[in-house]
């Protein structure tokens, strides 16, 4: 029992418990293609195979239910419609546009480990991923085979246990007191000076950046309109979409209102 190669092709022989007409048992031997010609997809349907045999749960190919194809962007598209429906935010899984395109016309039964981090290396090599987001990435593909098994798609999750992801080192700064921050606006005065800059260039944008908490390229891309005063004379800035596709909006007081 095992597997084979014919030509190109992986084939596999196991024997499996017969029963005959007059009640006699005996191990009847099969042999079958696999239809595969990469080897690490054929031992895990061979991988299968012996698991279904070991706990009896081996049904003959002429008794099998015929297999309903679900295309795997179809799949995705009934996730994010229960996603929807549970109130989760869309923007959360924008990945999945990349995996639907990836993966389109694919029996989401036949989608295998090995797919998915072949795809994920490549997109970490040609998009120069960091850790965090080949991780996400992972993350969104792996609910949707969760969403699938719950729905009796899927016979197991092709992740679960399985797909390793990359460490991430989180380590957060801790926030600066303000007399740090006058310290830095002195420093950043100063480098204007030399640099015949005017005396707020890069001190104010320490003080706005510090304030708002906003990042860098959102700070720099901020522009007059991003700005409103309302009937009661307060400024506030609002920004449509952060990192993670959320508004931001804060009051302006202080010395950051006379900034801007």
């Amino acid at each position: 029992m095992g597997l084979y190669k014919r030509g190109k092709i992986w084939w596999m022989a196991y024997s499996v418990p017969t029963l005959l007409p007059d009640g006699t048992e005996f191990m009847d031997l099969v042999r079958k293609s696999t239809k595969l010609r990469n080897k690490g997809k054929a031992e895990e349907v061979w991988a299968d195979i012996v698991k279904s045999l070991a706990k009896g749960e081996y049904i003959p190919e002429p008794e099998r239910r015929a297999i309903t194809p679900r295309p795997f962007e179809t799949v995705v598209e009934s996730y994010l419609k229960d996603r929807k429906q549970r109130q989760k935010r869309d923007d959360s899984y924008r990945k999945l546009a990349d995996w639907q395109t990836a993966l389109k016309g694919r029996d989401v039964t036949a989608i295998t480990l090995h797919d998915v981090e072949t795809q994920l290396d490549a997109w970490r090599t040609e998009r120069k991923w960091k850790p965090a987001t080949y991780n996400n990435a992972l993350s969104q593909i792996s609910g949707v085979f969760s969403y699938a098994y719950r729905k009796g798609w899927i016979d197991r999750h092709p992740l679960r246990g399985r797909a390793e992801r990359m460490e991430v080192h989180n380590g957060r700064e801790r926030y600066y007191y303000p007399h740090e921050l006058a310290a830095m606006r002195r420093t950043a005065v100063a480098l204007a000076r030399k640099l015949e800059q005017p005396r707020g260039w890069l001190s104010d944008i320490i003080l706005g950046a510090a304030y708002t908490g906003l990042r860098r390229g959102v700070f720099c891309a901020l522009r007059c309109r991003d700005v409103r005063r309302d009937e009661h004379d307060e400024l506030w800035l609002r920004v449509e979409r952060d990192k993670n596709g959320e508004p931001i909006e804060k009051r302006l007081v202080g010395e950051v209102r006379g900034i801007v």
